[in-house]
């Protein structure tokens, strides 16, 4: 997976720099992205990827309510 991010064209848009799911809030159907602290310029579909691997990888506590696990 990073070998795919270096081949990533050089861009230089607005990227967010922390994708993860505590930084979308959903209002009325919408998503609003909040948490710009780490923002920059560079390839947004960097941060996509990024978002990706962390859902896909990442190991919930188990504490956690079954429904918050699947949401």
């Amino acid at each position: 997976m990073i070998a795919q991010l270096d081949q990533l064209p050089m861009k230089q848009q607005l990227c967010h720099g922390d994708p993860n799911p505590g930084n979308i809030l959903l209002r009325d159907h919408d998503a609003i992205i909040i948490d710009w602290n780490n923002a920059s310029t560079g390839n947004p579909e960097a941060d996509l990827a990024e978002y990706i691997i962390m859902i896909r990888y990442a190991i919930l506590p188990p504490h956690l309510p079954m429904k918050r696990r699947l949401s």
